[in-house]
């Protein structure tokens, strides 16, 4: 009976902790910046930019290189703000073209799509680090693939020859 008595108790105080810890991961923001580089760097080496959340004790923004580095930098430097228009108006540029935003690719998968469940295909942009296709599936999911793998090839040739023929 004694051992009931003091099993219930830290049984309580253990699940208390773990809903506790559980309950604080999910509270804040995913990604802040604490430090920041202040060396300008060229925009021709950034692929990506994302602003942190409101809820980051300073503002900022994370610059993804085309080696795929991240750079936690100040959104008021001059240099910044250059950078970031630069990004905006080639993703406007690139999506009036049809082919939406260029992204880089930094896994791959290897398994093969079928190609009747892959509706397009974008190449994503020559400044990443690796070549790479990013296939969009009939339910709406993206994936990265190397363009060397002779079924991504076998892909890219299907929906080539399927839009040549819907516009005769």
């Amino acid at each position: 009976m004694a051992a009931a008595r003091f099993c219930l108790p830290v049984l309580v105080l253990v699940l208390a902790t773990l809903a506790l810890t559980y309950g604080m991961r999910g509270a804040g923001p995913k990604k802040c910046c604490f430090r920041f580089n202040d060396t300008p760097i060229q925009k021709e080496n950034v692929v990506d930019y994302r602003k942190t959340s409101q809820r980051c004790s300073r503002d900022g923004v994370l610059l993804k290189t085309v080696t795929g580095r991240q750079l936690c930098v100040r959104p008021s430097a001059p240099w910044v703000q250059e950078i970031i228009s630069y990004l905006n108006a080639e993703e406007q540029s690139s999506s009036r073209r049809g082919g939406g935003p260029k992204k880089c690719c930094s896994r791959f998968t290897d398994k093969p799509i079928k190609k009747e469940k892959v509706v397009q295909y974008v190449k994503t942009s020559q400044r990443c680090s690796s070549d790479g296709v990013l296939l969009k599936t009939v339910a709406g999911r993206q994936r990265c693939v190397r363009p060397s793998a002779p079924w991504v090839k076998e892909i890219i040739s299907y929906l080539n020859a399927e839009e040549q023929s819907s516009s005769m």
